[in-house]
């Protein structure tokens, strides 16, 4: 890992994953400590854009 964008992978990975194991209903708040980070480049970049309703930072 080089840079902090890097490491934002292994997050995004995993939420990912964690999402498809979800019942489409269920909202998930993420308590995350560069978590406005992570939801700038999600907005951004369009990351986990089909969860990013389900989803508060």
């Amino acid at each position: 890992m080089h840079t902090a964008g890097e490491g934002q992978h292994y997050t995004l990975a995993l939420l990912a994953s964690l999402f498809e194991h979800l019942p489409s209903d269920v909202i998930v708040r993420l308590l995350y400590d560069i978590g406005c980070q992570l939801h700038r480049s999600c907005v951004k970049w369009g990351f986990l854009k089909p969860y990013m309703s389900r989803t508060t930072f």
